[in-house]
């Protein structure tokens, strides 16, 4: 696991595996490839915390929950009557995706269409509502804008710090073809999205609650026809 810098848990290029004895492994060398998994956020976290003293979560709601005025957004390890139920398999019965954490190191953070589009808008604002800069401006120019090193495989998808962005056109590309360059877009783990169309000065929301891929279901094609419907919209 030599040559993994931050950039590249950042941008999904860390190459990082974790193998059937929970032991982690290089899939492939750190920024020659491009992985959505989530062992790069388990170790953000945990330098995150280990850095400030504090939870991603604490963080969070201390520094965008409150100061936006959101109260349903957040990590949760117990049902919620608010909580909607995750469908696993079409031929079972649904259940709520929950872990055993609530420091926001697992993707179990839940919220609703209202709060998600506006975490949309104050990453479109830079930061910046009701004419108060809640976060460093900085901090949405590096997460938003092209950040992933040059790879290889042109076709394989760019990132920003943590969020897709549309650069040049790659076929595993997560963002419709149809999307204005410069838009970028980060998605949840049962197929949630935020789309940001800054050309346009728009945010879309797309919520779902089905984890994996059932037999037949070609996610690519799904998760870009929801940018290109919202882009052809305009």
């Amino acid at each position: 696991m030599t040559g993994i810098t931050l950039r590249h848990f950042l941008t999904h290029t860390h190459g990082l595996r974790t193998d059937s004895n929970g032991h982690l492994y290089n899939h492939f060398p750190a920024g020659q490839g491009w992985d959505y998994r989530d062992e790069n956020i388990k170790m953000l976290a945990e330098i995150v915390h280990r850095t400030t003293g504090k939870t991603v979560a604490q963080i969070s709601s201390e520094q965008i929950f409150a100061p936006m005025g959101f109260t349903k957004s957040g990590w949760k390890n117990k049902p919620h009557p608010d909580m909607v139920l995750t469908i696993l398999d079409p031929n079972k019965e649904p259940s709520f995706e929950l872990r055993d954490t609530v420091n926001g190191d697992r993707p179990n953070m839940f919220s609703t269409t209202r709060e998600l589009a506006y975490w949309g808008y104050l990453h479109l604002k830079r930061g910046k509502i009701k004419n108060k800069q809640i976060i460093p401006e900085k901090i949405f120019q590096l997460a938003t804008t092209l950040q992933s090193p040059a790879l290889s495989n042109a076709d394989l998808p760019r990132n920003g710090f943590l969020w897709q962005v549309q650069d040049q056109p790659a076929k595993q590309s997560e963002i419709g073809p149809k999307v204005p360059k410069g838009s970028f877009q980060i998605i949840g783990i049962c197929n949630q999205a935020i789309l940001v169309i800054p050309k346009y000065h728009i945010v879309a929301i797309r919520l779902m609650n089905r984890l994996g891929n059932p037999p037949g279901y070609d996610y690519l094609e799904d998760i870009r026809s929801f940018g290109d419907c919202v882009a052809s919209c305009i």
